[in-house]
């Protein structure tokens, strides 16, 4: 299967089994999110974004040859800063991050069965905030994971 779409019908894979998610979108670099999130509706949260990766080879020769996929997942939701105090406003970053860890449940559970991400990098796993992103918060889950070529 291509790389891209495989990874275009993950991200629908953890749509379709995370109900929160409303909505997602692949794009390639930070001039694609803004654009996309500037259009994004609030009535269409929680968002699931996709970071097409990058792809960097491994390998002692061409018959070992992987390649390693550096990528993101974020999980965002639009806000309007005037209708959210103090408490509210850190309570959308809880929000996200339970969907966020419910989105890393997944992929963990993926890697025992999906020949795709059966090669995940554990150690590569990071979950950072993401604040004020074109007006959305939440967060991103990086990792990395091989696959053959």
């Amino acid at each position: 299967m291509a790389k891209v779409k495989w990874f275009m019908d993950y991200l629908q894979g953890i749509q379709d089994a995370i109900p929160q998610i409303k909505r997602n979108r692949l794009v390639i670099d930070k001039s694609q999110l803004t654009n996309y999130l500037n259009n994004h509706s609030s009535a269409d949260n929680f968002l699931l974004i996709g970071v097409l990766p990058d792809f960097s080879g491994k390998g002692a020769n061409a018959d070992t040859l992987k390649l390693v996929n550096t990528t993101e997942i974020m999980v965002l939701k639009k806000t309007t800063y005037s209708e959210h105090n103090y408490e509210e406003f850190y309570q959308i970053f809880e929000d996200t991050l339970i969907t966020t860890d419910a989105i890393l449940s997944k992929l963990l559970a993926d890697s025992l069965s999906c020949s795709e991400l059966r090669f995940l990098n554990t150690q590569s796993i990071q979950i950072q905030p993401v604040w004020n992103e074109s007006e959305c918060n939440g967060w991103k889950l990086m990792f990395s994971f091989d696959m053959f070529v």
